[in-house]
């Protein structure tokens, strides 16, 4: 248990040092309209996913001869797979590529789950799920590896596989086990935190890779029409949508949640939306309406004006890397753009803030996570006991901010946090020093002392004397 939490403090002090650069810069993304995929023809684009770096971009329409589209140059140019379903128009409902773009997962509404492990070039069908028939398959999602695959149903289950999607097994806890009409998922890099929503009913989280559930509820013990969920690489951060309704964001792992506009205060159609690796960049857009981007960890919104000359489009599909740089726009009717990020100077648009943090006693334990960090920002604080000693709380001046020895916090002004432990050793019993502690009290001359005052002076000399006796003793011993 010692070494494990060894382990996690130092990940959690590793965490705490990331910070946010202090430049004076803005993230634009300028959009390119790809030559392909269709011609560049008009299309319902509907589905895409883009690896890592934004070298391979996979994306499908859903009506004029649904196909698949990849490509391996950024988005430059596109060529048809097609490999899955024989190459035959099929309803692609939802797509799933791993950071490297090596792992692909497609599935049909109505129809059958393809899984490709070479770039897009080869498909094959996985069987497995639902007894390896036609389903309504609306969400598929892969991890980092590719090892953990996910998928579901419209108004049925959720099946997990392990093993490059080869097998795959019901996941029974979400709702009770019962059919769902689910509608999208996220996961993270390992697999282990696993968010799935249903349209007009409830969020659930896993965090053991699906095994067991929870529901979480960011807007009350309410349904609503989850539309996308997102994560970041951790799962600290996650960033949840409803379609025609409002976006939520939480920073503490799905345990509390905040309403974050970047349309103002509007229910909007929040078809999309992406978080990157660390949470610091997020992008969402309504639809009918506009694409809109954060650089700040949701604090602030800018909308993204490029595409299709800054008006109100059907935006059906979106895709973003994991850093941010490279954005994957389909017009629900219209055209695929490509927008890659640069940073252009303005003037100085961040406060800083500084965040002192130490133990009220230097001895009785370590804190970590101080600095300086951009107004709206969040960090994770961290105090650790030395041996014989507990955390209590955080103080700041009189007031308790928190009992919990690892929390975030939410920058928007200097603090002064002060970590409080106590003490859990048992108090040393000290005996007492019997030239100091004697109970004679009379100042009287032994002469002027009666009987009974002079046998309890002679008994408190007795005591002192075998007192002393027994210290001498024990000198001698350690001698």
């Amino acid at each position: 248990m010692k070494k494990f939490l060894s382990i996690f403090f130092v990940i959690m002090f590793l965490f705490s040092m990331i910070k946010i650069s202090n430049v004076d810069a803005k993230v634009v993304h300028d959009f390119i309209i790809p030559t392909v995929p269709a011609d560049n023809t008009d299309r319902a684009w509907y589905i895409s996913s883009i690896s890592s770096t934004g070298q391979y971009m996979l994306i499908a329409s859903l009506t004029t001869n649904p196909r698949l589209y990849v490509s391996s140059d950024y988005g430059v140019t596109f060529s048809e797979v097609a490999a899955p379903a024989g190459g035959a128009d099929k309803d692609w409902e939802s797509v799933s590529m791993n950071p490297s773009g090596q792992y692909m997962i497609a599935g049909c509404y109505p129809g059958r789950l393809y899984v490709s492990s070479d770039y897009g070039v080869t498909w094959a069908e996985a069987a497995a799920p639902a007894g390896g028939i036609n389903r309504n398959w609306r969400t598929v999602v892969i991890n980092t590896s590719g090892q953990y695959m996910v998928a579901a149903t419209a108004g049925a289950r959720i099946y997990l596989s392990s093993d490059y999607g080869v097998t795959w097994a019901e996941a029974a806890a979400p709702a009770g086990g019962i059919n769902r009409n689910w509608r999208n998922m996220a996961i993270n890099p390992t697999g282990q935190y696993i968010v799935a929503g249903c349209a007009s009913g409830r969020l659930f989280l896993s965090i053991d890779y699906g095994v067991n559930w929870s529901e979480i509820q960011p807007v009350g013990n309410i349904d609503k029409n989850w539309s996308y969920i997102s994560l970041s690489s951790s799962g600290q951060y996650m960033l949840v949508g409803v379609l025609a309704g409002r976006l939520y964001l939480s920073n503490d792992y799905g345990t509390t949640w905040n309403e974050t506009r970047p349309a103002g205060d509007n229910n909007k159609g929040w078809d999309d939306l992406k978080v990157s690796s660390t949470g610091q960049y997020m992008f969402a857009y309504d639809s009918p309406g506009r694409p809109y981007f954060s650089d700040d960890y949701g604090f602030s919104w800018k909308e993204v004006y490029s595409p299709a000359g800054g008006s109100d489009k059907f935006w059906d599909t979106g895709a973003m890397t994991i850093d941010g740089q490279y954005i994957l726009l389909g017009n629900g009717w219209g055209h695929v753009y490509i927008g890659k990020a640069r940073f252009a100077s303005i003037a100085k648009q961040y406060i800083m803030y500084n965040i002192s943090v130490k133990a009220e006693q230097s001895d009785q334990g370590s804190v970590y996570g101080g600095g300086s960090y951009y107004n709206g920002s969040w960090l994770t604080l961290s105090a650790r006991p030395n041996s014989g000693y507990t955390f209590t709380h955080w103080k700041e001046g009189d007031d308790i901010v928190s009992t919990s020895d690892i929390f975030a916090l939410h920058v928007n002004q200097n603090r002064d946090l002060v970590a409080v432990f106590n003490s859990i050793t048992p108090p040393t019993t000290v005996p007492p020093n019997p030239i100091v502690e004697t109970t004679t009290t009379t100042t009287k001359p032994i002469s002027q002392m009666n009987q009974i005052e002079k046998n309890t002076y002679l008994m408190d000399i007795q005591q002192l004397l075998i007192s002393l006796l027994n210290q001498l003793i024990v000198l001698m011993k350690n001698k």
